[in-house]
């Protein structure tokens, strides 16, 4: 359906908390929007939920997939959006009924809706991302410098409206088989090919957290592709931007930065495999050449570098140290 914007929901698993988060879109005050629901390979009643509803409203499209994660899950909603704008939401956090209205409020002559977001933990209530004292319309000269300081504080998606042409046109999706800050990726690449964001100081967005450690986005073990991915995403990124005059230092450094936290989670997975010779020889292949294309811009980090070339250029060393960590 031709809509005004189109709301992506990622579903997994999240039976007790997805009436809630459905309940509070259906009933926007503001209402020509389509709910798309991705049901991830759920394996509770999440899925039956999502048939039961869109039998009873047509602004509602369920796609039933294996699970392969909220990346992928998003991305498959990208394609089947027919709205406008886009905005996402986790199916375990809820909005306030004017949250659609505010966005599309001031979406006109902008590229991007943002809004600060309520964390909601053990019942209390905070709020972050409060990045100006009031409403503001950011140009292209300062954006990557002012989305960069609300980046810092929360690189997610949530509470943002997103032009649909701007991510068709510039073929802008989240980066699959990793859930290391394929939000913050996501935006910036976004945040590219913007002209004009508007900030609004209102929240409106209900982010949920820790109440379920079964959704999509929770995380106890990380593999050591996903580093690897992420930081080959974030690298292709640097190289886009460090030569862009419309883009500050301070966006350029939060993305080393972010390289740097991927490539010390790379570190601490690899000496925790505890490799063997003959296998540590096959998988240090693919991160030394990451390691090189990693730029310096502080002693820190050159120190930092330099371990991580000694760490996997000696296995001597390296198996000395997983023996040390995979004790403790």
């Amino acid at each position: 359906m031709n809509c005004k914007v189109s709301i992506i929901v990622p579903v997994y698993n999240t039976e007790k908390f997805l009436p809630r988060c459905i309940a509070s879109i259906l009933s926007q005050s503001f209402k020509d929007f389509e709910l798309i629901l991705i049901n991830d390979g759920s394996s509770d009643l999440s899925g039956d939920i999502c048939d039961k509803v869109a039998l009873n409203d047509n602004r509602v499209t369920v796609v039933h997939k294996i699970n392969e994660g909220v990346s992928i899950a998003r991305n498959t909603g990208l394609s089947v959006t027919q709205g406008e704008w886009i905005t996402f939401v986790d199916s375990d956090d809820y909005l306030d009924i004017d949250y659609l209205s505010k966005l599309v409020k001031y979406s006109y002559y902008v590229d991007c809706v943002m809004m600060p977001i309520y964390i909601v933990k053990n019942g209390n209530l905070s709020i972050i991302d409060t990045v100006f004292n009031e409403d503001s319309r950011v140009n292209s000269r300062v954006i990557f410098e002012k989305t960069t300081l609300f980046l810092k504080r929360s690189a997610s998606i949530y509470s943002k409206l997103y032009r649909r042409n701007v991510i068709e046109k510039y073929s802008i999706s989240f980066i699959e088989h990793t859930s290391l800050y394929e939000d913050a990726i996501f935006n910036i690449n976004y945040f590219m090919y913007c002209n004009h964001i508007f900030y609004l100081n209102t929240p409106g967005y209900y982010y949920v957290k820790y109440e379920n450690p079964s959704s999509l986005c929770s995380r106890k073990k990380i593999p050591m592709n996903e580093p690897q991915i992420t930081l080959n995403a974030l690298i292709n990124i640097y190289k886009k931007i460090q030569n862009r005059n419309d883009i500050s230092n301070i966006t350029i450094n939060y993305c080393n930065q972010i390289i740097y936290k991927n490539l010390f989670l790379l570190i601490r997975c690899f000496v925790c495999l505890k490799l063997s010779k003959e296998k540590w020889q096959k998988e240090k292949a693919t991160v030394v050449n990451i390691i090189k294309q990693i730029k310096v811009n502080t002693f820190k980090q050159y120190i930092f570098k330099c371990a991580a070339n000694i760490l996997y250029n000696n296995h001597f060393i390296y198996s000395r140290i997983s023996n040390i960590l995979n004790k403790e």
